[in-house]
């Protein structure tokens, strides 16, 4: 919690205490209204990767804005929820089902870097790393939305899906290889083949 003047007043962590941030753009921000920060600016709660969400407190007689109240949140703690490692930790039953081998779920800044990204098996995520495929530019361009295939930031085909936040002019992506994604349909198309080749011979031996 931060007073009118920019210094922290109330923390879960005491090292915070007193600190000011009157020159911080989620406390300027976040006396006009709910704001997000940008990520790579702040370093608060020992907490390298992060995002602040701010937001006004108002006098409950008069409306006027008397502080600001903030969020840091991790974004490490976003990719253990969307990878499923949280769930593994916690012994969730249903930790292990359905995953992918290439399943891929991250979102990209409108500076085309990504910011927040589950790391798979196959594939380990620098910070900030440049990601400027299909349905990243059709977001920044025109806000428009696709469910298709494309090539992914590795130069592979793969299926996607994604969602514009458009006024952080972000884009959350899911993606899976198309070998993957299409193996359920190639394992039955195999099984029918080997049904109506073994049908046609017992025909034939007939």
């Amino acid at each position: 919690v931060i007073d009118i003047n920019g210094d922290i007043i109330a923390s879960t962590d005491k090292e915070e205490i007193g600190k000011n941030e009157d020159d911080d753009s989620y406390f300027i921000e976040g006396k006009k209204g709910p704001y997000i920060g940008e990520f790579d600016h702040y370093h608060h709660f020992d907490i390298d990767h992060a995002f602040v969400v701010s937001a006004p407190i108002r006098s409950g007689t008069t409306g006027d804005v008397i502080g600001v109240l903030f969020n840091v949140f991790d974004t490490g703690k976003l990719q253990d929820m969307l990878s499923g490692q949280f769930q593994l930790e916690e012994g969730a039953l249903t930790a292990n089902l359905g995953q992918a081998e290439t399943l891929e779920m991250y979102v990209v800044n409108k500076n085309k870097e990504m910011f927040v990204g589950v790391v798979t098996k196959q594939h380990q995520h620098e910070s900030y790393m440049k990601v400027d495929t299909l349905p990243v530019q059709r977001c920044l361009d025109g806000d428009e939305e696709i469910i298709e295939t494309y090539e992914n930031y590795q130069g592979k085909e793969v299926m996607g899906a994604s969602m514009c936040i458009v006024d952080r002019q972000w884009t959350l992506l899911a993606e899976i290889s198309t070998d993957e994604a299409f193996a359920p349909i190639w394992n039955s198309y195999l099984r029918l083949s080997i049904a109506v080749l073994v049908f046609i011979i017992m025909i034939v031996l007939v």
